[in-house]
């Protein structure tokens, strides 16, 4: 897929779906990220530069890591040459998280590294990231919907490439790749931080790519029904407190289980308590939700 960006002088240039790029090349021009990882195949090589030429960028090349696959490469784009070295030297030091270098809020890289390290239930092996952050978030909403980061997979537990293929199936024309504003993890879904860095990215976007801002507005603006990272279920409605009245699911969309799509298409009303997710028909309970869903009340930007 394609991101047409717009240039100077009324020209544009299409950015491809090389993972993340068109996001993480939004950051970059709104002055948040100094530089940006990317891999592509060797035939995209051409490509890459007339992006870089494109967008006065600079490119240093990444020694093959690990997990690198044949015909892979992997370089490191900046908007000078010093902060694309600098980021380079970093990436390249397995002990050492590239967050900050990369422009991250230093307090979302701490929590992301402890999550990271943490052996226990609640570490990496065994808790989505969404979770952990919904800890460290206020109970109640709206949260600004700049900091959704419930469809991005990178830096998560999401290799099973079959349950990708089934996620990106249900969601026809939908680039799951590029449904994020951040291209990190924030510590908080409120983080002053992030949300700074965020309202910058998010100007850049509507400037850059409106096309693309108004399929993120629309996409990441709604409250969420969560149970894992392809398990959850978008609510066409407005949080308000620990509540949410709606009229639908809307995609992105994902598989459900039975009970749990017949409650929610059968109801117009999700309440969260410490216990569980309600949901209601008017004023009349209809069930509870499965397993250990959480009620993530995103909402408009501001």
């Amino acid at each position: 897929m394609d991101y047409l960006f717009r240039l100077p002088g009324g020209r544009s240039f299409p950015v491809r779906s090389l993972g993340n790029l068109p996001v993480e090349l939004v950051a970059m021009l709104a002055g948040v990220k100094p530089a940006t990882h990317c891999s592509f195949r060797e035939t995209e090589n051409a490509y890459v530069d007339r992006l870089c030429r494109a967008f006065a960028l600079k490119r240093v090349e990444l020694a093959p890591g690990p997990d690198s696959a044949p015909g892979w490469r992997e370089v490191m784009l900046g908007r000078g040459i010093a902060p694309a070295r600098a980021a380079a030297r970093v990436w390249s030091r397995e002990a050492e998280n590239p967050g900050v270098a990369l422009g991250y809020p230093a307090c979302c890289v701490r929590r992301y590294v402890a999550w990271i390290k943490d052996k226990g239930p609640d570490g990496a092996a065994h808790c989505d990231i969404v979770r952990r952050i919904r800890r460290f978030s206020p109970p109640r909403g709206p949260w600004p919907f700049l900091l959704n980061n419930v469809f991005y997979g990178y830096s998560r537990r999401t290799a099973d490439q079959e349950r990708h293929r089934r996620l990106e199936k249900a969601n026809p024309g939908l680039d799951l790749a590029a449904l994020n504003l951040v291209p990190w993890h924030s510590c908080s879904y409120r983080c002053p931080r992030s949300l700074a860095k965020a309202r910058a990215i998010w100007s850049a976007m509507r400037r850059l790519v409106p096309e693309h801002a108004a399929r993120l507005a629309a996409c990441l603006s709604k409250p969420v029904v969560f149970w894992d990272w392809d398990r959850f279920a978008v609510l066409e409605g407005v949080a308000k407190g620990s509540s949410v009245r709606y009229r639908g699911l809307r995609p992105p969309v994902s598989e459900l289980a039975r009970g749990d799509a017949r409650l929610l298409g059968s109801g117009d009303l999700v309440r969260a308590s410490a216990e569980e997710l309600a949901v209601f028909a008017g004023s009349r309970r209809l069930g509870k939700l499965s397993g250990r869903p959480l009620l993530l009340p995103f909402g408009p930007a501001a």
